[in-house]
């Protein structure tokens, strides 16, 4: 049975990330829209129109990708997820698969990067999840600045944020001697550090501008890089 490639690690560990935006943000529209009256209610459905349209294309590949690269080595995804539940469960599976194939990767190779693939991979994944539903809530919250709904949100979402910026710091720490591994990884830390509080509560249309170029100057592909 084939091995585990780096590469690959590291699109296991990013692309369930990635489809978080769709589904969490999924949730997110449909519980303001409900909850909501007037001009955030007419904001949260012109978005949820549009939400699911451009992007079910790209969910159903994602999805599809998982279960190819996991197939390889003889895993198994799962079910495709069609609710959020499903996906939290799915999402969970996946990267469990993906550790354990990882973790019999590097045992029978010894290759250190097979292992760091998916941590990293995560975490820029993380990054780009917390820049876009970031940028999702604040731009609802400069219709509504006081509610409540999207104000709890956006402190979960800065909460994520410190969170994601200790994870990358802690990578520094156990990859030393990896020096291309390094550079990224600090490019990512600034990126982060300079970038907008997803928790702000005032000046919202600074802050999604914020975290809009966050997401436009990540280049996830210089990071892919370091595994193929």
């Amino acid at each position: 049975m084939a091995t585990l490639k780096a590469h690959h690690a590291y699109l296991l560990g990013f692309t369930p990330q990635l489809l978080g935006i769709f589904f969490n943000g999924l949730l997110l529209l449909e519980r303001v829209k409900r909850a909501a009256a007037g001009a955030l209610g007419e904001r949260a459905g012109a978005y949820l129109d549009g939400w699911i349209p451009s992007r079910s294309g790209d969910v159903v590949s994602n999805v599809h990708l998982c279960e190819s690269l996991l197939g390889t080595v003889g895993r198994d995804a799962g079910a495709p997820p069609q609710t959020i539940e499903e996906f939290y469960a799915w999402s969970e599976r996946v990267n469990k698969q993906t550790y354990e194939a990882a973790k019999a990767a590097f045992e029978q190779g010894g290759d250190f990067r097979v292992r760091l693939a998916q941590d990293l991979g995560q975490q820029v994944g993380d990054v780009v999840q917390l820049a876009n539903l970031g940028l999702l809530v604040q731009e609802l919250l400069e219709v509504a600045p006081s509610d409540e709904l999207l104000g709890a949100q956006a402190r979960k979402l800065g909460e994520a944020q410190r969170g994601i910026l200790a994870q990358l710091e802690n990578t520094l720490g156990y990859t030393a001697g990896h020096d291309d591994i390094q550079a990224e990884v600090r490019r990512l830390v600034g990126l982060v550090k300079a970038a907008p509080d997803a928790g702000a509560t005032a000046g919202h249309e600074g802050v999604a501008e914020g975290l809009a170029a966050l997401a436009q100057k990540l280049d996830v592909g210089a990071v892919e890089k370091l595994f193929m």
